[in-house]
């Protein structure tokens, strides 16, 4: 069964827009991103420093969320420069994943 639309789907498990989350790129390191909600051409946007707004790039957003976290997975498809030290990317939701939290036992 295929997955519903990935973008509808991260912007049901992202705080209320727009908001700071953390995210961690292909090669290990992590950037705030500041997520501005959906493009008309049907991407998740969001503000970053424009030394990690990489096209081609990917970046895992991580949302905690009760008892549970969710992983949105993404590849940056467009990247522009703001000005400064800002960027602005357009980034594809390629998947949303669910995982459950668990309780680490006492020994």
């Amino acid at each position: 069964m295929p997955q519903a639309n990935p973008l509808a789907l991260a912007l049901g498990v992202l705080p209320a827009l727009p908001c700071q989350v953390t995210g961690l790129h292909g090669d290990g390191w992590k950037s705030e991103l500041r997520v501005l909600g959906a493009s008309p051409a049907g991407h998740l946007q969001a503000e970053l420093p424009v030394i990690d707004a990489r096209e081609g790039g990917e970046i895992l957003i991580k949302v905690e969320r009760g008892r549970g976290e969710f992983l949105i997975a993404c590849s940056v498809e467009t990247a522009y420069f703001m000005g400064g030290l800002d960027g602005l990317v357009d980034l594809e939701v390629v998947s949303v994943t669910r995982s459950k939290l668990h309780r680490r036992r006492s020994g």
